[in-house]
């Protein structure tokens, strides 16, 4: 055994002196050199490591990569609710959205995790409330509405401090739905809604430009490319596939972590508002109800609004004065904004509105942001300052209220201004007005403008709330202004005359007035109630507080019923009739002088053209608003235990004095036109002719509203028959006499005649005869002039109404009233024989000279009643 160990260590020792002689080689197998230790990358790291990253931190941190946008959505915003919009900054087509607008749609998301994705909600705007209480009822509606799944993003990392998910959010900002698309339905080029536009997304000429982030909000700056389609009224296409391009900021904003508390709307008041659907419990009927749009306006100082002092609000609402209108029109543009604070007071706050210019070298001012109000220009042909809204859908909160100055805004004030005062106001006899003129003007539709924004509706009753006499009042007018509302539009005042004016009567309406101040309270002041109901009780107080008083008094639109005479645009004054005397007497110092006035460079006609149009516009307004009262019915939104009827008649003298007051004017016509100067312009139908035609066919148009008085108050109405009887013995005063016509009845007689034929539907083809269902049925032109309303013209009131993008204020249109329609056609068709007869009788007795224009109008009827 020893001798075997001893041969071991031997060969051991042998084996050792033959390695080499090397210090480090001690041992026959070559050393391994240590491995360098790899770079372990996180996911998250793994998504910038090597790239150009632009980030942005605020409500979330957001970062541009290559062609992707990661955002780091925090795990504690899983669950709240977000609002995707945007705003445009530049445009290759103003026509679609004008630069600085914030438009499109809303979109309300809510971000949940599914699994390794996070998934966005669309809420239904209109989800239902459940004021019951009722715990099973709430987890039905949770049930039946849970939001569908608008988009999804799959999750690549975590943040270090695993407090935000890593998400590429491009399909979310990129993204070419209706739901996304930056560009408002009232836009230039939708013609007020009479043209409707298809925006079609060009993914592959579109691009990320930027991302920037605020406290509340992240936004993506991108150029979007897109092919729009243009179709007229839904049917005709009038362009295809037309190249928009436009650089857009899409925002996606924090809504409040708690909800504000909503506040019920009235009828009886304009209000914008926000529907819902009310479950209030089982056994329950399911009712409507309308929150009212509205600013969250809280005290800074609860316990000293409550002792009765002035307190300023928790967050003042600030307009920045865009840098590109005119520096002249600043001084007017705050002062409009501003005259709001009044109405504020009333009801325990100060300052609430403030108006400030664009701050210079301000890095952080984003006039773009949700955040930030504006009033911006916008070089447009649409002639209106345009209110913009954001609110959030779950209580009515106003979130932004933006404004446009549209360009063509100054050029329809100015004809407007001109047809009104031109006879009283030596200041507007020129082709530019000078700076206070138009700055008053200016000053009136941003005070419009503005209370749009702060969730109030037009109100047409505004301007003719006050006496007739009030309004030539100096004293009166410098108090209370000329209608009871500045939501009734820019109002002028035409009944004045030169003398007033120059005692110093109020010529635009430009401040709030006490229909304003009740609406203010209603929507603004706060009341320290329980329950929506607890509170409905003391807002329905204050609206009862003024039932009956005109100053008060909101008068809905009226689209398919404009009966009330409250409601026709272009009245001025509570007297159409008086007011009209007023009026008429400054049209015919305007149409005798106009041609003076205006010869100053006016070498081609153009500006005495435009003058007399509008004198000659003005006056037709006025006329269909005295005609107004003829089959007039007052509408009244009452409740229970009211003082006035629902709906009541205009007094039947009234209604015949309307009707003697414009057959009047329509036999004294002649001095509407110069004979002198009738070659001065072009060739054309003589004004005077066109107007007495346009005054029969509304006189004609009203007999359907005298049909309907006739049934509902058979007492005491102005009937049918009265009514066209005393039309037939004015026109054919002098053909009953048997006397010489003189040119002024034959004109007369004729449109009388061509009238009757229009209305009668005589000339329809045998068998087509369709009359309307409602004898409200609007026989006007309905034909619309794209060229018309590009050139500055107003759209017609009744045509405006029906293309308004927020809801009906009063909740609904007033709705069609039902007649005897055969019974009114057979009154034309009766008139029309009536006429016939009389002239077939008596033109072998007439004058002579007058036998070539009866023997006319009996071949007329004729040709008229001639079946073929």
């Amino acid at each position: 055994m020893r001798n075997r160990y001893s041969k071991i260590l031997c060969l051991l020792l042998l084996f050792m002196c033959c390695l080499p002689q090397d210090g480090n080689a001690i041992w026959p197998f070559k050393k391994k050199k240590k491995e360098e230790k790899k770079e372990v990358l996180t996911p998250y790291q793994k998504l910038f490591k090597n790239k150009k990253v632009q980030t942005a931190h605020g409500l979330m941190t957001i970062h541009k990569v290559e062609d992707k946008v990661y955002v780091e959505f925090p795990v504690a915003m899983l669950g709240r609710e977000l609002l995707l919009t945007s705003s445009i900054e530049n445009t290759s087509d103003g026509g679609e959205g004008a630069p600085g607008q914030l438009g499109g749609t809303d979109v309300r998301l809510r971000f949940e995790m599914i699994d390794s994705t996070i998934v966005a909600r669309m809420p239904l705007l209109s989800k239902p409330v459940n004021t019951s209480g009722d715990s099973d009822i709430a987890r039905a509606l949770n049930h039946s509405h849970n939001p569908g799944i608008f988009k999804s993003f799959k999750v690549l990392a975590c943040t270090p401090d695993s407090s935000a998910l890593v998400v590429n959010m491009k399909s979310l900002f990129l993204e070419g739905s209706a739901f996304t698309k930056p560009f408002p339905s009232t836009s230039a080029n939708g013609y007020y809604g009479f043209v409707s536009r298809d925006h079609s997304l060009e993914s592959d000429k579109s691009s990320i430009l930027g991302v920037s982030a605020s406290g509340d909000n992240i936004t993506v700056r991108e150029e979007l490319a897109y092919k729009v389609n243009h179709t007229l009224m839904g049917a005709y296409s009038m362009y295809e596939n037309v190249p928009l391009t436009a650089v857009v900021n899409k925002m996606l904003c924090v809504l409040p972590e708690e909800p504000m508390t909503p506040r019920l709307a009235d009828s009886r008041l304009g209000l914008t508002t926000q529907l819902k659907s009310d479950f209030a419990g089982a056994g329950q009927e399911v009712k409507n109800i309308r929150y009212a749009k509205r600013w969250r306006i809280e005290p800074s100082d609860s316990a000293a609004y409550r002792r009765g002092e002035l307190v300023e609000p928790k967050k003042q609402l600030v307009f920045y004065i865009d840098s590109l209108l005119p520096v002249k029109w600043h001084p007017y543009i705050k002062a409009g904004a501003e005259s709001w604070n009044k109405a504020f007071e009333k009801i325990g706050f100060k300052n609430v509105i403030c108006v400030k210019e664009f701050p210079k070298n301000d890095t952080l001012f984003n006039a773009h942001s949700l955040d930030c109000m504006t009033i911006r220009y916008s070089a447009s042909w649409m002639n209106t300052a345009q209110t913009t809204l954001h609110s959030d859908a779950r209580t009515g909160e106003i979130l932004n209220a933006s404004i446009l100055i549209n360009a063509n805004l100054i050029s329809v004030q100015y004809v407007d201004r001109i047809a009104a005062t031109v006879a009283t106001d030596p200041r507007v006899r020129t082709v530019i007005f000078p700076q206070e003129v138009q700055g008053e003007l200016i000053q009136a539709a941003i005070a419009q403008a503005v209370g749009t924004g702060l969730g109030l509706n037009v109100n047409w009753g505004a301007p003719v709330a006050y006496p007739v006499d009030s309004l030539r009042s100096v004293n009166f007018t410098q108090k209370y202004g000329l209608a009871s509302s500045v939501m009734g539009g820019v109002v002028i005042n035409d009944v004045a005359t030169a003398d007033d004016v120059r005692k110093g009567v109020r010529l635009v309406n430009t401040n709030p007035g006490p229909y304003d101040e009740l609406v203010i309270k209603y929507l603004y002041q706060p009341i320290y109630a329980s329950s929506l109901q607890e509170e409905k009780a003391t807002l329905d107080s204050w609206i009862r507080q003024h039932t009956g008083d005109p100053h008060y008094a909101y008068i809905r639109s009226q689209p398919r019923f404009d009966s009330d005479p409250r409601n026709t645009r272009g009245g001025l004054g509570d007297d159409h009739l008086k007011s009209f005397d007023y009026m008429l007497s400054n049209i015919r110092t305007g149409c005798e002088n106009y041609y003076t006035w205006f010869s100053k460079g006016d070498k081609d006609m153009t500006m005495r053209k435009r003058v007399y149009s509008a004198l000659c516009d003005r006056l037709n307004s006025r006329v269909y608003a005295v005609l107004s009262y003829v089959g007039g019915i007052y509408l009244n939104d009452i409740r229970e235990k009211d003082v006035l009827p629902s709906y009541s008649m205009v007094d039947r003298e009234r209604q015949k004095a309307a009707l003697d007051r414009v057959l009047s004017l329509a036999k004294d016509l002649d001095w509407i036109e110069s004979a002198a100067r009738a070659t001065d312009f072009t060739i054309a139908d003589k004004k005077a002719d066109m107007m007495r035609l346009e005054i029969f066919k509304n006189i004609f148009n009203r007999l359907p509203y005298i049909e309907v008085c006739t049934e509902r108050f058979p007492e005491t109405a102005y009937t049918a028959s009265e009514y066209l009887d005393d039309i037939y013995n004015v026109v054919w005063e002098g053909t009953l006499k048997r006397r010489t016509l003189d040119n002024v009845e034959k004109a007369l007689q004729t449109a009388f005649l061509e009238s009757i034929i229009a209305t009668s539907t005589v000339t329809a083809p045998i068998g087509s005869f369709k009359a309307s269902k409602t004898s409200f049925a609007d026989t006007r032109k309905s034909e619309i002039s794209l060229a018309t309303l590009r050139e500055g013209e107003n759209v017609e009131h009744y045509l405006h109404s029906l293309q308004t993008p927020e809801e009906v204020s009063g909740f609904s249109s007033i709705p069609p009233i039902y007649t005897n329609q055969t019974k009114v056609a057979a009154y034309y068709f009766d008139m029309l024989m009536r006429t016939k007869e009389m002239l077939e009788k008596s033109i072998a007795v007439m004058p002579e000279a007058d036998r070539s224009h009866y023997e006319l109008l009996i071949y007329r009827i004729n040709k008229a009643v001639e079946i073929k």
